[in-house]
């Protein structure tokens, strides 16, 4: 089984070039032209990296020998109807080997619970995205079920005040 750690993209560590070209030779091993695979998803990263701030960053699921399992974006952001900072997730990217291959589902659940997991370490541990209020942006249906089932035992742990799933978002708040 395949370890992951959820890791910030950039200068002090893998950067968002280095996880392209990891998935640029994962395409390319699998007979995809990475340019088509990748043109509107890495359009939008790159307008991410290059405004690279505290608030908002890429961020990867690294596995234990280098490659990355999905990419996304953390913003930390003041939201009305909030009483405090939301942490929002976006643009869950899997990587070509998921897109492109019959991955085991484990490994897919695997990579969405490593990032589910480092946001909510990091909601509590970095000065910058500390926040009470989580809010995920899920990817398609699946990632829907995925959720609701996870949000399920959450909800009954008494460091969450709620855990929904509404729509394509996943609600999280913090006690």
């Amino acid at each position: 089984m395949t370890q992951y750690d959820f890791i910030r993209l950039d200068r002090g560590g893998p950067t968002y070039d280095d996880l392209l070209n990891a998935w640029r030779e994962e395409a390319e091993e699998l007979g995809e032209d990475f340019e088509i695979f990748s043109d509107i998803p890495v359009s939008v990263f790159q307008q991410i990296t290059e405004k690279d701030g505290p608030n908002t960053a890429l961020y990867a699921a690294q596995s234990n020998d280098g490659s990355f399992g999905a990419v996304c974006m953390l913003n930390h952001a003041r939201i009305p109807g909030y009483d405090g900072p939301v942490l929002r997730v976006r643009h869950i990217l899997l990587s070509p080997k998921f897109d492109l291959t019959d991955m085991p589902l484990s490994e897919y659940s695997d990579v969405l619970f490593t990032i589910l997991s480092g946001v909510i370490v990091y909601s509590d541990d970095d000065a910058t995205l500390r926040a009470n209020h989580i809010k995920f942006h899920l990817r398609s249906p699946a990632d829907v079920q995925f959720f609701a089932a996870v949000g399920k035992q959450l909800s009954g742990a008494q460091i969450y005040r709620s855990v929904q799933s509404r729509g394509s978002w996943l609600y999280i708040t913090k006690e």
